[in-house]
């Protein structure tokens, strides 16, 4: 958890085998019962403020391996951030249900939902034929920084996802995000990841992880053998 908690790029299954004197199976388990314990650990959050707005976003997240996947290579996701959290949700088709689910999910009660994505917004309209849960805006911002959320958040992901975790099966997909999600949701108090991460333990039941992939990915898209 420390070298978890340390990285700023992810943590590859050899280095942590190497780190810990373990075979590559042992770091590889280790590894997958960390990613889910830092989903467990966030699982409850909701994002967003009353009255405040909170962007939603489709996006594709390019660069990994995605056997059974209509593009081979990427996987869509919906993205739902403002100035402290970003939470993703792995989809197959965009549909405006799907979409509507996962915001009555994952924003706070009250909360504002718009976006900044045209083909978000055509989803949520059902290409114009429905009125939009999210208002289409120009420019979602964090005051404090003027950066968008969303945005940080994929150009924080790109590295690790690019150069560390390259060989990411479409099942597994799902935790690997988590795992970048739990440091930069913490990006302004770093120091305390460790500190969270140790400062409880969910139980990892087989039911609770069924449900925590669940909450996490919405995707009914048929995957292959997992990497």
């Amino acid at each position: 958890m420390l070298h978890f908690a340390n990285s700023t790029s992810g943590v590859p299954t050899n280095f942590l085998g190497r780190h810990l004197g373990v075979s590559h199976k042992a770091a590889y388990r280790m590894a997958d019962r960390i990613r889910l314990h830092m989903a467990a650990l966030d699982c409850p959050e909701r994002v967003g403020e009353r009255g405040k707005p909170v962007e939603i976003r489709i996006e594709y997240l390019v660069g990994m391996r995605t056997r059974g996947y209509p593009v081979r290579g990427s996987a869509k996701a919906v993205l739902i951030g403002d100035r402290h959290a970003v939470q993703s949700t792995l989809i197959g088709r965009a549909r405006r249900h799907v979409l509507g689910k996962i915001i009555a999910d994952k924003i706070a009660h009250g909360a504002i939902p718009v976006t900044t994505c045209s083909y978000t917004h055509a989803v949520l309209t059902e290409f114009g034929t429905r009125q939009s849960r999210a208002a289409l805006v120009d420019e979602f911002v964090d005051p404090s920084t003027g950066t968008n959320p969303i945005q940080g958040f994929l150009n924080y992901a790109k590295r690790p996802m690019h150069d560390v975790y390259r060989r990411v099966d479409y099942s597994n997909l799902w935790k690997y995000l988590k795992e970048l999600e739990f440091r930069f949701n913490r990006r302004r108090r770093s120091h305390e990841i460790f500190s969270d991460l140790v400062g409880a333990f969910p139980r990892l039941s087989p039911d609770r992880c069924r449900e925590l992939e669940a909450w996490s990915s919405r995707s009914n898209v048929a995957v292959g053998a997992r990497a």
